[in-house]
């Protein structure tokens, strides 16, 4: 390939957000986990209820996908009412897509709490070679730490590259202590011609007591 068209790609990779898990293995949370898929972009999301689930803004017009099916969204907001009837919010980076029907009895929806202890779990569809961009063909996942608020890292990194998000998984959930506390952002590295590899940026979930049965918010931003 000329160099041209290897600088202008590298520069597409750097431009975009970065959303994928490299550097992990296979997820036993592929219940909860869904791909979306958009008009050149595909992204990750967490379900949250039978009707609805979240994933990052910058993902918010991809079409979820379970089982090679397309849903339908009804509406994108900040906030839904959960199935035991808390209310969930988000904000930043992060959106929640009410669908316009239930989800089939074989997909859960995740639990949503604090969970405890210092790792954390990221899950995505996306690449697990930044080199090869595209989704895959199930979940996968990798256990982090905090390394500043909202920013984690792989705690056994070797060298400048380790597990991260990377293409793809934007929106996928962030667990801790087997609790939904967040979904992934975008993935970041300190080296000019990679993208993935370092750091994970995540934007929380939280969660409420219970409500009004009925009081689900439309359209808020």
């Amino acid at each position: 390939m000329p160099r041209p068209a290897v600088s202008f790609f590298l520069l597409l990779l750097l431009a975009a957000p970065a959303h994928a898990v490299i550097k992990g293995s296979a997820s036993s949370h592929a219940s909860f986990t869904v791909r979306l898929l958009g008009k050149g972009t595909y992204c990750s999301g967490v379900v949250i209820a039978r009707d609805a689930l979240i994933t990052a803004a910058h993902c918010a017009r991809t079409i979820p996908t379970i089982g090679g099916r397309s849903l339908r969204v009804a509406d994108i907001s900040r906030s839904a009412v959960l199935d035991d009837g808390r209310r969930v919010s988000v904000s930043g980076d992060a959106v929640v897509l009410r669908l316009a029907s239930p989800l089939p009895p074989e997909v859960a929806a995740a639990p949503i709490g604090d969970g405890s202890g210092d790792s954390y779990t990221i899950v995505g569809y996306g690449t697990t070679d930044e080199r090869r961009p595209g989704p895959a063909d199930s979940p996968h996942e990798a256990m982090l730490v905090a390394e500043r608020p909202g920013a984690m890292v792989d705690p056994n990194r070797i060298g400048s590259i380790g597990a991260s998000a990377c293409f793809g998984d934007s929106g996928g959930p962030v667990l801790r202590g087997g609790m939904l506390v967040g979904i992934i952002s975008r993935a970041s590295h300190p080296s000019s011609h990679l993208v993935c590899g370092h750091l994970t940026h995540w934007v929380p979930v939280t969660a409420s007591d219970s409500i009004a049965a009925g009081d689900f918010p439309k359209n808020e931003r």
